[in-house]
């Protein structure tokens, strides 16, 4: 059971990321409203923010606690701060994937912020193998969707021209 959770734990974005993008799929195909671009970016920030930063966090922070020399290895982490901040990065997850603009932008940020701390303490602090460093591509990867999403969702709901519209006409209109 320990390696199998330490397994996740090491290729956690793509799991939870998978998770995420199969949520999308079924939320998407399950409800009666047309398809629009302005719904699959809401449903998609929402699900990415849940299961992509909120489960996966949350689920880091309980295997850290259970096994943490399956999930942190010998790196020199202090295991108390490692839970820590995958708590408050799950809870900003969960507590941000619904709700207004502001504070799913703010989750946004956080994932991305999340993700490039990542990145950093795998590439540069923690020798990591190949494939963690294609899991920490793949985080750097869902950051910026989510980040491009966020925008998205931002300039339809605030009426405002879309930044990444080079014709700067409302989202979605």
């Amino acid at each position: 059971m320990a390696d199998l959770i330490a397994l996740i734990a090491r290729y956690d974005t793509l799991v939870f990321g998978f998770a995420a993008l199969v949520l999308i799929f079924i939320v998407l195909a399950r409800r009666q409203r047309p398809l629009t671009r302005q719904r699959v970016m809401d449903v998609g920030l929402s699900a990415i923010l849940f299961v992509a930063m909120g489960v996966r966090f949350l689920f880091l922070a309980g295997a850290i606690l259970l096994f943490p020399t399956a999930v942190l290895g010998d790196a020199s982490i202090n295991m108390w701060l490692a839970v820590a901040a995958c708590l408050v990065a799950g809870l900003v997850g969960i507590i941000t994937h619904r709700g207004h603009t502001p504070r799913r932008a703010f989750g946004a940020f956080s994932f991305a912020a999340a993700n490039l701390t990542e990145a950093v303490i795998a590439l540069f602090v923690v020798s990591a193998p190949a494939g963690l460093v294609l899991d920490t591509v793949a985080g750097v990867v869902f950051a910026a969707a989510t980040l491009i999403m966020a925008a998205f969702v931002w300039s339809h709901r605030a009426a405002t021209p879309n930044p990444l519209d080079p014709i700067e006409k409302p989202f979605d209109y």
